[in-house]
């Protein structure tokens, strides 16, 4: 299993966020990028790809870091890519909140929550919803129908579902020292807190989060089961590894 991340290669001579690939079995990193610029990865479904936010524009890279793709200008803007389940799309947020679809294929712009803005898309396994933040965590199609609020706890970031397509994972600030990884259970409603830490990320089993803590004294990434058991540290950074996926 293979862990993108963004984090500054201060050590390096940088400054700046980067794009890192990091392989969890042999903790070997390769940087993919070099342009200071590199933020908010996501890995393709195939696991070819990785879209990014560079700046402004979401830049799609392949996994070898090489060939490199431009979807979105400086005046579309784009934040925080997340691939649909076939990789035919990406779900982002634009400058003014709102939640845009992208078709790789043509570049073709959508709107999706019309009345409603929106930020942190995380998509459905079947690709038919969308799941997104406006303060606390809702639900809705990918045309913007069916809109539902989930959650009344408000301060909630970072929504994740799960492969199986029953659960979300999404971080919740309980105060300005604390923020818990939560997960909620779709059929139930029930939220169960995991571990504290901000940006949970599952893994392709579903058995386990990557998610940020700065537990250490210092921001990294670390790997937890669901039932909150076998914490593992993965990044050793010195200006500490962000948004893992």
């Amino acid at each position: 299993m293979k862990i993108a991340y963004s984090a500054n290669p201060s050590s390096m001579g940088q400054t700046g966020m980067d794009v890192f690939v990091m392989n969890v079995k042999t903790f070997q990193v390769k940087q993919l990028t070099h342009t200071g610029n590199g933020d908010a990865p996501a890995w393709s479904p195939d696991g070819k790809q990785i879209a990014y936010q560079d700046n402004q524009r979401i830049v799609i890279v392949d996994s070898a870091g090489i060939f490199k793709r431009a979807i979105t200008t400086s005046i579309s803007s784009g934040y925080k890519p997340a691939w649909s389940p076939d990789g035919s799309m990406l779900a982002i947020t634009d400058r003014d909140s709102r939640i845009m679809l992208i078709r790789i294929s043509d570049l073709t712009l959508q709107p999706v929550n019309q009345g409603l803005n929106g930020t942190n898309p995380s998509w459905s396994p079947d690709g038919k919803r969308l799941a997104f933040i406006y303060d606390d965590l809702y639900i809705e199609d990918t045309d913007g129908a069916n809109s539902h609020l989930l959650t009344v706890i408000g301060n909630i970031s970072h929504p994740s579902w799960s492969p199986d397509g029953q659960s979300i994972a999404f971080a919740h600030e309980i105060n300005s020292q604390r923020h818990d990884v939560d997960i909620l259970d779709l059929a139930s409603k029930t939220i169960t807190t995991v571990t504290q830490g901000i940006q949970p990320a599952w893994s392709p089993d579903g058995k386990k989060l990557a998610f940020i803590s700065d537990r250490s004294g210092q921001t990294e990434i670390y790997t937890i089961n669901v039932d909150g058991t076998g914490l593992t540290q993965l990044t050793y950074n010195p200006s500490g590894g962000i948004c893992p996926h």
